[in-house]
């Protein structure tokens, strides 16, 4: 039985036929290592969107809405399928290897999570993939927090979030945006997040001198979710 057979009591798919073949190579990696459930990076949920671009036109209205629930319940999917990343010449498709699979992992389970990895292999944008997925189809009336070893750097990453999720970038299916709060209008201001619809929010913060800045720096909610990268 598949894991997410027993988180979400669903039946459970592999979506052999996936364009984005990052995932079909990691898969066999697994494979290869002897890992029972080798094709979880593969699962889908709703059998009717296998072989089915996200991106494509004239998409009916079920398509879109099963499309939009499959990625609220299904992490891999929204990765291997849905999202973008955005490059100089054209949006690419996120890559995926066993160092963000490990790390994406951890954090659908709630594990804090320490991840060492050679410079160009993604850090940044695997953490940031999943904050965009949380934020804008999984929680609702939720504070997360960027931090980093330096302010800039925080706004940096919020910067890299915004782009994502900024329509004019077309790193979403044109369905699948979310709303902005009037105040955030402008996408270039790294300094907060505010999602209308989910009532979420993301606020960046510096580096604090001692403990009790570090405590107070955080204590925004009941909520809170910590991005440290380096």
């Amino acid at each position: 039985m598949a894991l997410a057979d027993l988180l979400l009591g669903k039946k459970t798919y592999y979506d052999y036929k996936t364009p984005n073949t990052s995932f079909l190579v990691v898969a066999k990696e697994l494979r290869d290592r002897n890992v029972s459930n080798y094709k979880f990076p593969l699962t889908i949920y709703d059998k009717d969107l296998i072989g089915v671009d996200p991106y494509s036109e004239g998409l009916s209205d079920e398509i879109k809405s099963k499309i939009i629930k499959e990625t609220s319940i299904n992490i891999w999917y929204f990765l291997r399928e849905v999202i973008k990343i955005p490059a100089p010449a054209m949006n690419v498709p996120y890559k995926l290897h066993r160092g963000n699979l490990a790390m994406t992992f951890c954090q659908w389970l709630n594990i804090d999570t320490s991840i060492e990895l050679p410079r160009q292999h993604y850090k940044t944008y695997s953490a940031i993939c999943f904050y965009v997925w949380v934020m804008m189809y999984v929680a609702k009336n939720y504070t997360m927090v960027f931090s980093h070893k330096s302010y800039d750097d925080s706004t940096e990453n919020l910067k890299k979030l915004k782009d994502i999720i900024n329509p004019a970038n077309k790193c979403l299916p044109s369905y699948m945006y979310g709303t902005l709060s009037d105040n955030n209008k402008d996408i270039k201001n790294t300094e907060k997040l505010v999602l209308i619809k989910p009532n979420n929010t993301i606020k960046t913060i510096g580096p604090a001198n001692n403990k009790e800045g570090a405590d107070k720096a955080g204590s925004m909610g009941d909520m809170e979710l910590y991005m440290f990268a380096s």
